[in-house]
């Protein structure tokens, strides 16, 4: 094999584009939202129920799409009620209320003494948003 003068050159450059191709984190596949650039606000999800089940309180633990468990602002529903809770910082202490990223999915598992529930959902693109979800 014959060098010339732009073999070393080239070399180095085959070298430094692999090197950066292999060093690239992972695309975040699982975002739907898009490129959403900067710091981005959390959507505020609310868990509730609209019976007493009289088990107690009922504990709810959420899960990212890599089954990292997301700590909660309140990780228990205190009590039930009739209607969908207002976001608010009282209901925010009755309720389990967990701060979520848009564009990801998670699944969740509400326990209390003998009975429990679990579900999958994924927040929406929206910014800045509170939401209910509903135990059944």
């Amino acid at each position: 094999m014959r060098l010339t003068k732009y073999s070393l050159p080239v070399f180095y450059l085959f070298a430094l584009l692999l090197v950066s191709y292999s060093c690239q984190k992972g695309k975040d596949t699982e975002n739907t939202c898009g490129s959403l650039g900067g710091v981005v606000s959390p959507n505020r999800y609310l868990f509730w129920i609209n019976y007493n089940p009289a088990c107690g309180y009922i504990a709810v633990e959420v899960k990212d799409a890599d089954g990292k468990i997301i700590t909660p602002f309140q990780g228990k529903v205190m009590q039930s009620s009739s209607v969908p809770p207002e976001c608010s910082n009282t209901n925010y202490g009755k309720y389990a209320t967990f701060d979520l990223y848009q564009g990801k999915t998670y699944t969740y598992k509400a326990t209390c003494t003998g009975k429990s529930w679990i579900g999958t959902f994924t927040v929406s693109c929206e910014q800045n948003q509170c939401k209910n979800i509903q135990l059944q």
